[in-house]
């Protein structure tokens, strides 16, 4: 972190991989040559390094579902721990939901479980899914260190 405010917004929360980034507000902010949006788009396009093409993706698809979430809740959800908890419980619930879908057990031939019907379809749910769990755990710590 370095102690030089945002221009924007004010924050010293930046760096992020060692790019100048306000971690705030994510605009009007030049990165290697990237000129972040008023709703963070540029930040998508920041290749991390480290990071292979499956990953950055991944991240991408977190960011842009974060995004989503802050228009439709708001950015500054402001809960306790406890309904976080329920929040991301409830993600992971409906993560289970798709995993299962998938699977049969046989328990009398063996108690190891097969998977079947795995359809592009069903596994782009699952990925929904799993990005949305991942995002409200962004969320959360988001909240942790505005704390």
């Amino acid at each position: 972190m370095i102690d030089t405010p945002c221009p924007v917004c004010g924050s010293v929360q930046y760096d992020v991989m060692g790019d100048d980034v306000c971690l705030s507000c994510c605009e009007c902010i030049t990165i290697e040559g990237i000129e972040m949006s008023e709703n963070g788009e540029g930040l998508l396009s920041i290749v991390l390094d480290g990071t292979n093409d499956i990953q950055r993706n991944i991240l991408s698809d977190i960011v842009e579902e974060r995004m989503r979430q802050d228009d439709k809740w708001g950015e500054d959800r402001d809960l306790i721990p406890m309904h976080w908890l329920a929040i991301l419980t409830e993600e992971v619930g409906e993560l289970a939901q798709e995993i299962v879908k998938q699977v049969a057990v046989v328990p009398q031939i063996t108690d190891k479980a097969y998977l079947f019907d795995v359809t592009q379809e069903r596994m782009d749910r699952m990925r929904n899914e799993a990005i949305q769990v991942a995002a409200v755990a962004v969320a959360f710590i988001e909240y942790l260190d505005r704390k």
